[in-house]
């Protein structure tokens, strides 16, 4: 209560993680232990200003059994106040939701709960439907800090197990079907619900990130290394220049730890989510209309609706149509903050495309965390990387 936030949930193995510094300190009980920082552990506190890096928000951090490093997104309610369905970059408020509740920490109960400019939603990323159909509401969600990489892969080394992580410095896995991707979310860690990521969590990340307790309304800045490197950064703010990876200026200059690094941090900071700007990446979330589904993410299309996101098909025809058909979804960071289907459209002017009949798969991040792309399931065109979600309660 005193922080304004969901306290975030820690499930068995689950360790917080803070940094001194860029001395990372840890603790499995860290409201009982006497060495650790609460205060450091997190404070979703608005930025006093508009920054490029160095923000002052820390978004909770912590790894699971294999050391994987996840973000916690508490539970919130938003408005667009301006630049709804634009290609200009508008306002995002934030409203942060108390426990598992619709009454926010502004004493707000009212929300409209539907696509357009002004209304407040309770955003989807924080709800689903059992398989019952009764509705479950979470008081947060944990997003992988980094895209997945293999457990045995290295800086300059892919890997070759199909067991995965989320850590910095590791070349960052992609050329997967989404169908394998999505059976690995699953599969991943299923005492804490793992998944692949949604087209309503990634918008639940990029609306918070784009808020006052994030960036402030200054663009995430592109991850440009060649090599894919998890956690790495441009060569300046938002640079399109795209550098290789070099051993002896890497980690200095370019990694996490660095200015530059945490320049593609969601908060500006050691504490963001990283490689969300400028990375490709699957979402479990498609239009049904596609022969190519049921060939390539039979396991996607077959899946259960809590780990998906379904979109109107409008009978599989033109992207421009499907997308206009989209119009009602919310708070996953398509109709809302794009003006048109194909092109510049998205806000900060970054690249969208709609999917269409035969690509059905919805991809994020390619140009920036509001750009979008389509996507086929099919071999020479899995070329998107990936991140997981994890739910505790």
């Amino acid at each position: 209560a005193s922080k304004g936030v969901n306290s975030p949930r820690l499930a068995s193995g689950m360790t917080a993680v803070y940094w001194n510094g860029t001395t990372e300190v840890t603790s499995q009980n860290p409201g009982d232990d006497p060495n650790f920082d609460y205060n450091l552990w997190y404070d979703y506190t608005a930025q006093t200003s508009t920054t490029e890096s160095g923000g002052t928000s820390r978004w909770a951090n912590a790894k699971t059994s294999d050391g994987s490093y996840w973000v916690w997104i508490p539970r919130y309610a938003y408005s667009i106040t301006s630049g709804y369905h634009t290609s200009t970059a508008g306002t995002i408020e934030i409203e942060f939701l108390k426990d598992k509740t619709n009454v926010s920490t502004t004493g707000r109960t009212t929300y409209q709960n539907a696509s357009g400019q002004g209304n407040w939603n309770i955003h989807p990323a924080f709800s689903f439907k059992d398989s019952n159909s009764n509705n479950v509401n979470l008081t947060g969600i944990w997003v992988s800090k980094y895209i997945m990489s293999r457990n045995n892969s290295t800086i300059s080394d892919a890997g070759t197990t199909t067991t995965f992580e989320s850590k910095p410095n590791k070349l960052a896995l992609r050329h997967d079907l989404t169908g394998d991707v999505y059976t690995w979310g699953i599969n991943y860690n299923t005492s804490l619900k793992s998944h692949l990521i949604k087209s309503t969590e990634w918008g639940a990340a990029a609306y918070l990130a784009h808020s006052k307790y994030g960036r402030n309304g200054t663009v995430v800045s592109l991850s440009r290394c060649s090599s894919s490197i998890t956690g790495s950064g441009p060569t300046a703010h938002n640079s399109t220049t795209t550098y290789t990876y070099d051993a002896s200026t890497y980690i200095n200059n370019y990694s996490y730890t660095s200015a530059n690094g945490q320049l593609a941090s969601t908060t500006g900071n050691i504490y963001g989510i990283y490689d969300m700007s400028g990375r490709t990446q699957h979402t479990a979330s498609y239009i049904n209309y596609s022969s190519y589904l049921t060939s390539y993410a039979s396991s996607l299309a077959n899946g259960l609706a809590q780990y998906k996101v379904v979109y109107p098909s409008n009978n599989g025809v033109d992207n421009v149509s499907i997308f206009n058909s989209a119009s009602s979804m919310y708070g996953d960071s398509m109709y809302e903050i794009a003006s048109g289907s194909y092109g510049n459209y998205a806000w900060f002017g970054q690249y969208i495309t709609a999917a269409g009949g035969s690509d059905p798969i919805f991809t994020k991040g390619n140009s920036g965390i509001f750009g979008s792309h389509w996507f086929r399931p099919q071999p020479g065109y899995a070329y998107a990387h990936f991140r997981f979600v994890l739910w505790v309660d």
